[in-house]
């Protein structure tokens, strides 16, 4: 019985646990080598320690949460495991909700009523984190909580379906505000006029409906202009690219002639061996400067503040309202599944073919 660091393959960064028990191997892949060799040296106790029928007296004392959420967190979450927001989402909420109020108890100890009443207690406390927070919190120790079962620490899950015992209130979703077409159409001539080199991005977002970091993360080569196609494979947060969209999977986007005229001009103005479109000074555009000059944009625009995703649901929902067919904007938009499409978009819906994207082109475009 043992567990063992191990590069695999050789030389290739690539660092994971290889579990020798009972004849049978498994091996489990984690972000780094030290990841590896603390998760290897936790496993190495527990199965000496179930190997020696040691009584529960003797028993090696289980780490406490905060010493095993760190370990989830390197061998789980941490890029290339999930992308960097999603790293930082599951620490903060760590660090400021679920640690402080359960991160000294040990694994062994847990019961669903302590980790239920923890729960309600961060969900009443003063600023009141959401229905939707909660939500991700207890996915977060439902992760932490199964890979102790995985590592045989513990028998059972927690956490497993502890949203029905909380019993909160159930919340209405929320409502989107798409942009009108003289909406749009005053927020992009806002743009173009005061925010001149941010522009070619967000008419992108308005007429393909990406999601920003999907933009963001646009490169040249993935432009056919000859066919108006666009293929989205990968996302930026924090100025890092990943190599994998939001659903990881790739999708064709068509161009409209508008769009398509934009940016062939910011590539002849782009620097020599620029790779990204929508880079400056060779460095991605800051997600936080572009959600501050939409906002800007938006003032002077003389429009009601809507969040920079809504320039997605404004894509989808003036596409269907045209009478475009919702599974042609369900592949535009890259839904898992068509009935997403149809379940966020029921107000607009019927069906054509063509070119439909050209009916979002700006007045001079068309």
């Amino acid at each position: 019985m043992s567990a063992k660091a191990v590069e695999k393959p050789k030389n290739s960064g690539k660092w994971g646990v290889r579990i020798c028990k009972d004849g049978s191997e498994q091996y489990r892949r984690t972000a780094s080598r030290a990841a590896a060799e603390k998760l290897a040296a936790m496993i190495n106790v527990e199965l000496v320690r179930v190997g020696l029928g040691l009584d529960p007296e003797k028993r090696v004392k289980q780490p406490t949460l905060a010493v095993y959420a760190a370990l989830w967190l390197e061998t789980y979450i941490k890029p290339p495991m999930r992308s960097a927001g999603t790293y930082t989402k599951y620490r903060g909420l760590l660090d400021n909700h679920l640690l402080p109020a359960l991160g000294r108890k040990r694994l062994e100890s847990f019961r669903r009523a302590t980790i239920r009443d923890a729960l309600l207690a961060i969900y009443n406390s003063p600023g009141q984190p959401s229905q939707s927070l909660i939500e991700v919190m207890i996915a977060v120790l439902s992760g932490i909580f199964a890979m102790a079962v995985d590592s045989e620490l513990i028998a059972a899950n927690p956490v497993t379906d502890i949203g029905r015992s909380l019993r909160l209130p159930r919340q209405m979703k929320k409502e989107f505000a798409p942009f009108t077409g003289a909406e749009a159409e005053a927020v992009l001539a806002a743009l173009e006029q005061h925010y001149p080199a941010s522009y070619p991005l967000f008419l992108t977002l308005f007429m393909t409906g990406m999601r920003l970091g999907e933009a963001i993360a646009l490169r040249w080569d993935d432009i056919s202009f000859k066919g108006r196609r666009i293929k989205v494979q990968r996302t930026a947060t924090h100025q890092v690219v990943h190599l994998t969209t939001k659903t990881h999977a790739a999708r064709m986007v068509d161009m409209s002639h508008g769009l398509q005229v934009v940016l062939l001009q910011l590539k002849k103005e782009a620097a020599p061996g620029a790779l990204y479109c929508f880079e400056q000074g060779g460095q991605l555009p800051a997600q936080r400067s572009m959600l501050r000059w939409f906002s800007k944009a938006q003032a002077l625009a003389g429009v009601s503040r809507r969040r920079i995703h809504d320039i997605r649901h404004t894509y989808a929902s003036r596409l269907l309202s045209a009478g475009e067919s919702p599974v042609y904007v369900s592949r535009q938009l890259g839904h898992k599944n068509f009935q997403i499409t149809v379940d966020t978009y029921t107000k607009w819906i019927p069906t054509a073919d063509g070119r439909p994207v050209n009916l979002l082109d700006r007045p001079q475009a068309k």
